[in-house]
């Protein structure tokens, strides 16, 4: 088997895809600036293109998915997997998409139909299935199901979804955090919990928008900090992605991945310790393995908020539970590399993180203090942008 993986040039967002033998692709969040449509026209306009086998979204924010319907529309998609809409998920949503996109609808629209389609109980956009992850539960039997075979419209949390019979993906989609609206300027607080009791997905849209419109965004962004406890970005469901081995697998063992490295860096604009950090090019990095790593393993992460320690010690406990957690070598940054969602037990043991942030991101990232530590802990970290020439893609071969 020969798997592709690919971090893609979109800036600030996500677009990830995986490849088998170029027939079967699966695809983990589709959102950015506008590049992202280019990606994917690179990837679909071609006669071989793979047939997309699953879709992973981590969150319903826009620069997760706001790639998504273009995709769709471009190649045909057999199933979408989502985190569960709880009642507190979909009013963050639509109120953070809102924020960032006030004077924009077409995007949120989009969103809502996903939603509307799941609560419906229709689990279906186009001829797309639709699968939710229910949060986290305190089951350890967990079900599996192959990706191209028959999946339930709802399955847990933990669920090993898999490619081949060694290639499996397991979806942790952490407890909802609580809306907390008695910390809400009281002169807010009663029309904000009228919209967040509405059955509408569309007119609970519709209403946060024209709130959204009505207030400054200063206002806004101090009510959405006092709804979540001043914590952004508290909801993703990140997805290991790799082989899970047999207890006694050992290097050299025929199902040990061979992989190589092709990246493309602006050295220039990563030049964050004063020299380049990237020296793997076309690179074979058995000589990092420990006993239990396995080079192709990788945690997905989406926006996870790691900073918060009981958030950390959860997703460690979570994929330790499904002989996982030992066996991961590279992690996507979370939040394109925000020093708010940064812990440094995350990259304990990888060899390397990537990051995709925009070049020129209002936000900063990825920050460099993130970045530093990091690199400290002898942890590779890799910043891929919306410049076309920068990017990182893996090939495995088992």
């Amino acid at each position: 088997m020969e798997v592709t993986r690919i971090f893609h040039p979109v800036g600030q967002g996500g677009f990830y895809t995986e490849s088998f033998d170029n027939q079967h692709m699966v695809v983990y969040d589709c959102g950015g600036s506008d590049n992202v449509k280019k990606s994917i026209d690179h990837l679909f306009d071609r006669e071989s293109s793979p047939q997309i086998e699953a879709i992973f979204i981590s969150h319903l924010h826009d620069d997760h998915i706001n790639g998504l319907q273009y995709l769709l529309g471009k190649t045909s998609a057999k199933r979408l997997f989502l985190p569960c809409f709880s009642q507190e998920i979909v009013f963050e949503t639509l109120f953070y998409n809102s924020l960032q996109n006030p004077n924009r609808s077409s995007i949120n629209s989009f969103v809502v139909s996903l939603i509307d389609s799941v609560q419906s109980g229709r689990n279906i956009i186009g001829d797309t299935r639709i699968t939710t992850i229910s949060d986290e539960s305190s089951e350890r039997e967990y079900p599996s199901y192959a990706l191209n075979g028959n999946i339930p419209p709802i399955i847990p949390s933990g669920t090993h979804l898999t490619e081949d019979k060694f290639w499996v993906y397991i979806p942790y989609n952490p407890k909802s955090p609580k809306i907390k609206f008695s910390k809400v300027d009281i002169k807010y607080r009663s029309t904000l919990e009228q919209i967040y009791n509405e059955t509408s997905a569309e007119k609970q849209a519709k209403d946060i928008a024209e709130f959204v419109k009505n207030h400054s965004v200063k206002t806004c962004k101090e009510i959405y900090k006092a709804l979540f406890g001043g914590i952004h970005n508290s909801q993703s469901m990140p997805v290991f992605s790799g082989i899970l081995p047999p207890n006694n697998m050992q290097l050299g063992h025929p199902l040990t991945p061979f992989c190589h490295f092709d990246i493309d860096i602006d050295c220039h604009h990563h030049d964050f310790l004063g020299h380049c950090i990237i020296d793997w090019h076309h690179c074979t990095p058995h000589a990092y393995f420990s006993l239990k790593k396995i080079i192709c393993n990788f945690l997905y992460t989406g926006d996870y908020n790691a900073q918060k320690e009981a958030n950390t010690k959860a997703i460690i406990k979570f994929y330790k539970e499904h002989q996982a957690w030992d066996t991961i070598c590279g992690i996507q940054i979370p939040h394109h590399g925000s020093k708010h969602n940064y812990h440094p037990a995350l990259y304990e043991g990888c060899y390397y993180a990537v990051a995709s942030a925009g070049v020129t991101n209002k936000y900063r990232h990825p920050h460099v203090d993130t970045l530093n530590k990091i690199y400290q802990q002898k942890c590779y970290p890799f910043v891929v942008t919306e410049n076309s020439p920068i990017r990182f893609e893996q090939y495995i071969h088992y």
